[in-house]
């Protein structure tokens, strides 16, 4: 159902309603109002009449024989008057009748002295109780109803002709149809008819008017939302109309420039993406190159390396693990990058030389001794099994069967607030479990790693080498 259909289902029943109901309360009160003002026109005329009529003709006329009316002034001045009144009036019978009293009888008989038409077509007898009537003084206008035959119904008007003494001499009677009244009753129908027509069409023309005024910038709307949907938002919204409509067009602007705002921020925060996991998969390729691979690839005979590590960040501080072996001398070297991510990767990777954080661990197999070169890295931690004693790596640090030598990057240094609770978080955990076995060791710093990352929130990867004595050269 659109807007057009919408509103007529809404507005024409009750408008019809309406219109009836004041179509019908007009007419009842017209009808009343009709047939009053009709009768009193009729009456003022009849009235006019009367006073016109000259009583020095009427008794004149009752004086002599009809037989000598024809050539008297008399009658045809009567006639001309009825005549003249009965062409401005739809009188159908107009009569001039007089009156006299017989002395005998003392009843009133009445005599027709002209009459237009010529004939009577309408003889109604008048009672004596309206003759009587008629002959008071002072008497006005008075009506009858008379039906004829067939049902015909002829309304007779009544007014009489006094003389100068105020006594009645005779009257004027005028009949008139009752269907010219009826006639007047259904014009003032038909006028309110007509006129609620007009009013009903008049309505439907402003209902179809006001829906396309409507209906127009809805359908506007609805394609620039359906066209917003498909993709197309480069074209603004321009409606014309009611507020409400020119509001609903402005905020679908805004949302079109948002979701193009938005749209765009997803495309360039998808090119970001692709580009940091594509520098991160490099980051994490080269990470592995250079530690993963070089730890996996260590074999010498007597030490053993293992490694611990905490990811907590997509964009690491590289390491690059080099080792080496002259005679019985082996060396680590342990550098970390500068920046963060690949960038810092690949400058450790490309030129790690002049590197400003680095560790060199060098450690004497034959003579059992190690000894510590480093720059803004951590001091390495060195853990006496026969003693069960943590201490820091200096010079010549003597090595014995069994021993543990530790090696940790920046970020796990980061994750205590001195060198003290860096020693005590070693301390509990090889005092309980490194005569445990290395496994069970392995897996207790494994998860003290994760629950310090998790307690500590760390920024930085957390990194730990942990080089095992197994024997050495005698």
């Amino acid at each position: 159902m659109n807007i057009r259909q919408w509103l007529l289902q809404l507005l024409i029943p009750p408008l019809i309603l309406f219109i009836v109901l004041m179509s019908s309360i007009f007419y009842f009160n017209w009808y009343k109002e009709i047939n009053t003002s009709f009768e009193s026109y009729i009456k003022s005329a009849v009235f006019t009449l009367s006073q016109s009529v000259n009583t020095k003709d009427v008794n004149w006329l009752k004086e002599h024989d009809s037989s000598e009316w024809q050539q008297s002034l008399a009658f045809k001045r009567l006639n001309n008057s009825l005549n003249h009144l009965n062409q401005n009036f739809p009188f159908i019978n107009l009569k001039v009748i007089a009156f006299k009293k017989d002395p005998n009888t003392n009843k009133y008989e009445e005599i027709i002295l002209a009459s237009s038409p010529q004939e009577d077509l309408f003889p109604v007898k008048i009672s004596e109780e309206e003759l009587e009537e008629l002959s008071k003084p002072d008497q006005t206008v008075f009506s009858r109803k008379n039906t004829i035959k067939a049902g015909k119904e002829i309304l007779t008007f009544f007014a009489p002709i006094y003389n100068e003494d105020g006594t009645s001499v005779g009257f004027v009677a005028a009949d008139i149809d009752s269907h010219v009244m009826n006639q007047k009753l259904k014009f003032a129908l038909l006028i309110i008819i007509v006129s609620a027509i007009v009013t009903i069409l008049l309505t439907l023309l402003s209902v179809f008017f006001a829906a396309d005024k409507i209906s127009k910038p809805i359908q506007k709307l609805n394609n620039a939302a359906l066209a917003i949907a498909a993709g197309d938002t480069d074209e603004p919204v321009d409606v014309k109309g009611p507020k409400e409509l020119s509001e609903l067009a402005n905020n679908l602007n805004i949302m079109n420039e948002c979701l193009q705002e938005n749209i765009t921020r997803l495309k360039e925060t998808s090119v970001t993406r692709e580009r940091v996991y594509g520098e991160y998969e490099c980051a994490q390729l080269l990470q592995k190159h250079m530690l993963d691979y070089v730890i996996e690839n260590f074999e010498e005979e007597g030490l053993a390396l293992h490694h611990f590590k905490i990811a907590a960040t997509s964009s690491p501080y590289g390491l690059l693990l080099e080792t080496s072996k002259d005679n019985s001398l082996v060396k680590l070297k342990l550098f970390e990058a500068l920046e963060k991510g690949f960038t810092g990767i690949y400058q450790l990777l490309n030129d790690h030389s002049k590197n400003p954080r680095f560790l060199e661990l060098q450690i004497d197999k034959r003579q059992g001794v190690c000894s510590v070169d480093y720059r803004k890295m951590p001091t390495p931690l060195h853990w006496i099994a026969s003693q069960k004693k943590l201490e820091l790596i200096n010079q010549n640090t003597t090595l014995k069967e069994n021993d543990l030598v530790f090696l940790y990057n920046n970020g796990f240094e980061h994750c205590f607030e001195n060198q003290a609770q860096i020693e005590a978080w070693f301390k509990k955990l090889l005092w309980h479990f490194a005569n445990e076995g290395f496994s069970l060791f392995a897996n207790m710093i494994n998860n003290e790693m994760h629950f310090l990352a998790r307690k500590r929130h760390v920024e930085w990867d957390m990194h730990l080498l942990c080089i095992q004595i197994n024997f050495l050269d005698s």
